[in-house]
């Protein structure tokens, strides 16, 4: 297995393109892959009057798609120029459409969606947990500042849950190229299940070639954030995990940690 198309998402008020997508050329650089630019943004939706009825202005609504519309080929623009003289082949999509639902119905084409931390609000920026439970690739978020991956130390955030198995199978490329592995559950209470479950992780990857080892770390999910920085891992591969209450996606603690947690390069698969 190999990543051999990869998706980079640009947010539409991105201020910085080539930090992300140098961070995602390198990725595609190094696994021969194919990397789509993708921005997606959408017309808020119009204000409803006092009596229930939608007051739509079409006037409006036709200047922020032009509005929107050029940024693109702004973006499109910045894309290319970050790509400048990268030995790398790159298209790139756009489309006036919610930003997430966009990367989630186009990532039927990718191995790996990589995304910097969202700035922005529903309409303009990818919701990284809706991403992550929807799209059926694994998302790779890039910690804020970063310009690019380093696969010297990682940190697998075990629970022996469908997600956490998809995301070790989804992140053995990278796993296969990196040089020290822990694989780590936080339990407020680890027993022998726990220690049989990791050392069965282990196993697994050994058979795939990759060398890690297993701890257990007495605490609550939520300090997973600690553990990666204690281990000074370069990134942390995580199963995410969600359910969804009356449209609302509620996550699991570990999830909801890493999501929130911009300083670190996260990668989620569900």
């Amino acid at each position: 297995m190999s990543y051999k198309s990869i998706f980079v998402n640009i947010d539409i008020d991105c201020t910085a393109v080539a930090p992300i997508v140098g961070y995602a050329a390198a990725l595609a650089r190094d696994f021969d892959a194919h990397l789509t630019g993708s921005c997606g943004a959408d017309i808020p939706l119009p204000v409803v009057a006092a009596d229930g009825i939608g007051a739509y202005d079409g006037e409006t609504m036709a200047i922020e798609r032009k509005e929107i519309e050029a940024r693109h080929k702004e973006l499109e623009a910045e894309f290319a120029k970050a790509l400048s003289g990268v030995a790398v082949k790159s298209q790139w999509q756009a489309s006036v459409f919610d930003p997430t639902q966009f990367l989630v119905d186009t990532a039927r084409a990718a191995d790996l969606i990589v995304t910097a931390n969202p700035k922005g609000g529903h309409f303009r920026a990818i919701d990284i947990g809706n991403l992550a439970l929807g799209a059926g690739r694994p998302i790779l978020v890039a910690a804020d500042g970063a310009d690019r991956l380093s696969t010297e130390r990682a940190l697998i955030a075990w629970k022996d849950t469908r997600e956490a198995r998809r995301a070790i199978s989804d992140s053995l490329p990278l796993l296969r190229r990196t040089r020290e592995i822990v694989v780590a559950t936080v339990e407020p209470d680890p027993d022998s299940y726990v220690s049989s479950s990791l050392n069965d992780i282990v196993r697994f990857l050994k058979f795939h070639d990759i060398t890690a080892r297993a701890e257990q770390i007495t605490g609550q999910g939520e300090d997973i954030s600690n553990a990666v920085r204690s281990f000074k891992a370069d990134f942390v591969v995580a199963g995410a995990y969600g359910h969804s209450r009356l449209r609302e996606w509620i996550f699991g603690g570990v999830t909801r940690s890493l999501i929130g947690d911009t300083g670190l390069n996260r990668f989620l698969s569900n």
